[in-house]
């Protein structure tokens, strides 16, 4: 009948057939738990893009508020160089004239009233 060879084959047989169907059935286990995280970190993901469309909109709406007041900077700018431009090609006043004179009067009085110099130009001593 079954000899001692055969018998042990048998039991080897039996031994590594039951080891390789609870490997496979651990493999199977593993692989599930595997996908389920896969689906749990999609998730995380999706609300992290949820979650950065949230605060991006706010910040691009702060962006175009600044972009805003960044224009309305430039009106000012523009209007304050426009009224110096203005005053610059006004006329001048009638009082200039005056002070001018007033001022050729005045040198002419200190020159008239100055003491002897003693300073030099172009070579020649002014007296």
């Amino acid at each position: 009948m079954i000899d001692i060879a055969q018998g042990l084959l048998v039991a080897v047989i039996v031994v590594l057939t039951t080891l390789l169907v609870v490997i496979g059935i651990q493999v199977v286990n593993i692989l599930k738990e595997f996908k389920r995280s896969i689906e749990k970190i999609n998730k995380i993901l999706e609300d992290a893009g949820v979650i950065s469309g949230a605060v991006a909109k706010p910040m691009s709406d702060f962006s175009g508020f600044f972009e805003g007041v960044k224009g309305g900077f430039k009106i000012v700018e523009w209007l304050v160089d426009f009224v110096k431009e203005r005053k610059k090609t006004k006329p001048p006043k009638q009082e200039e004239p005056r002070k001018e004179k007033q001022v050729e009067k005045q040198v002419e009085k200190q020159e008239k009233s100055s003491p002897r110099r003693f300073f030099f130009k172009k070579g020649k001593k002014l007296a």
